[in-house]
């Protein structure tokens, strides 16, 4: 994981961590149900993220016992964590250096059979529409979360969450509309018209 992503990931887990002490499993359970349509994470990036903060100073660690179970480590994020959280949220948001390769790959699609590059962009575009009916049901999810009377989570983070999500769909739908465009065009294109 290059610099950007580890420091990404260490304030999104600093984020989650506002919520409540958790346990790096559950860090990771929250990931999946919160914010996987920004920042997609696998379970064994977070235990050395939270070793890095720890070390850091920036989270705490709880052994907590547990019956039957083995000991539970549960981190709590400290005063010296939130002020470098507000750091990174305050900063402006630099240009990411990741890039979608699909459109690379269409800039150079001469090299390659127009079928070939048409059942690749039926391919992403059927993945747009799978990625938005996840988000459609995250959404509804958020939804259910701020108007219901359960206080797992802030009211006013849901609102937050909700917005982050609805810049996913717009993004996503943009995905699918430029597939759309670029399908009809390259048939027509085939078509002679």
């Amino acid at each position: 994981m290059n610099d950007l992503s580890s420091a990404v990931l260490e304030n999104a887990v600093l984020g989650l961590l506002t919520l409540r002490p958790m346990s790096g499993y559950e860090i990771k359970q929250l990931f999946d149900k919160s914010i996987s349509f920004l920042w997609r994470v696998h379970m064994s990036q977070i235990y050395p993220a939270l070793a890095r903060l720890k070390e850091a100073g920036l989270v705490e660690m709880d052994l907590v016992p547990q019956e039957k179970k083995p000991t539970k480590k549960v981190y709590s994020i400290t005063r010296k964590g939130r002020r470098a959280l507000q750091t990174w949220l305050r900063a402006p948001v630099q240009d990411s250096a990741v890039r979608d390769l699909f459109p690379l790959k269409v800039f150079f699609a001469r090299n390659i059979e127009r079928e070939t590059l048409l059942e690749h962009i039926t391919e992403r575009q059927d993945r747009a529409q799978a990625t938005l009916a996840l988000y459609r049901d995250m959404e509804r999810l958020f939804k259910e979360l701020q108007e219901g009377d359960i206080d797992s989570y802030p009211k006013e983070d849901i609102r937050f969450w909700q917005l982050a999500l609805r810049w996913a769909i717009l993004r996503e739908e943009g995905v699918r509309d430029w597939c759309n465009l670029v399908l009809k065009d390259l048939t027509q294109d085939m078509k002679g018209g």
